[in-house]
């Protein structure tokens, strides 16, 4: 009898680390990516080049958490490096009136001060951290706000992962706005996301076709952010919270 328990015990031990092995391997061929997060209806939307939106209701919170998914014609890597660059942003993101970089936090990250044109100004400044996953086939950008005047809490990701001989974006964020900024439509929040991932796509796609010396300058800026082989830019530390959010970072 007490043989037979051993044995199971260690078929148990056994089943559950080949269970962890598999698991492990998955996650380090890059099998939960973006694209796999979505229902076979929703990735026909992507490969029809339209976006994917989804919310999750905050409790006690006025606006959602909002995702959008979009396929991009540009590598990872170059989808990335037009978005960090902060100061182009102001130039094809609705109603952003300045992006202007106030400094360097560390080589990743980066301090960049916003004002927006929401029925007034509306000032605010973010830490913007770039990173790569997925052995490197897979870029990001995080971002929190450090300071805001109409905004309580504010923070987002943007991934970019390739999608066959292009890529894709995955566009988190939540807003918290001050209760002068309540009255919004939930709508509104939602369109004002919809309409700048789409803004951003157009603007790397633009890039890659019409404008290949600024895009070799952005890859270059950002190849220097990231630091050639450094593991230190690396997320080891992936969790979920109505996305993919990286603790060790």
């Amino acid at each position: 009898m007490k043989f037979f328990k051993f044995f199971k015990t260690i078929k148990s031990v056994l089943v559950a680390g080949v269970l962890l092995g598999a698991i492990c391997d998955a996650g380090a061929a890059g099998i939960w990516s973006g694209y796999d997060e979505l229902t076979p209806d929703q990735q026909k939307t992507i490969q029809r080049g339209a976006q994917v939106v989804l919310t999750q209701d905050v409790p006690g919170a006025p606006w959602p958490k909002i995702t959008i998914y979009q396929r991009i014609d540009a590598t990872s890597e170059e989808a990335l490096a037009v978005f960090a660059d902060y100061e182009l942003q102001k130039t094809y993101i609705p109603d952003m009136t300045e992006s202007k970089i106030a400094g360097k936090v560390d080589a990743a990250t980066t301090r960049v001060d916003y004002v927006m044109d929401l029925a007034g100004e509306v000032e605010y400044t973010t830490d913007s951290r770039v990173s790569t996953y997925d052995n490197g086939l897979s870029y990001r950008m995080d971002w929190t706000m450090v300071e805001g005047d109409s905004m309580k809490e504010m923070w987002g990701s943007a991934r970019f992962e390739q999608l066959g001989t292009g890529s894709m974006i995955i566009y988190h964020t939540f807003i918290r706005p001050t209760s002068g900024f309540a009255g919004w439509f939930r709508k509104k929040a939602i369109e004002m996301a919809k309409t700048g991932a789409g803004k951003l796509v157009q603007q790397i796609q633009m890039e890659r076709k019409d404008k290949p010396d600024l895009l070799a300058r952005q890859l270059e800026t950002l190849r220097a952010s990231l630091g050639q082989g450094s593991r230190s830019r690396q997320c080891d530390d992936w969790h979920w919270n109505g996305g993919l959010f990286c603790s060790s970072l």
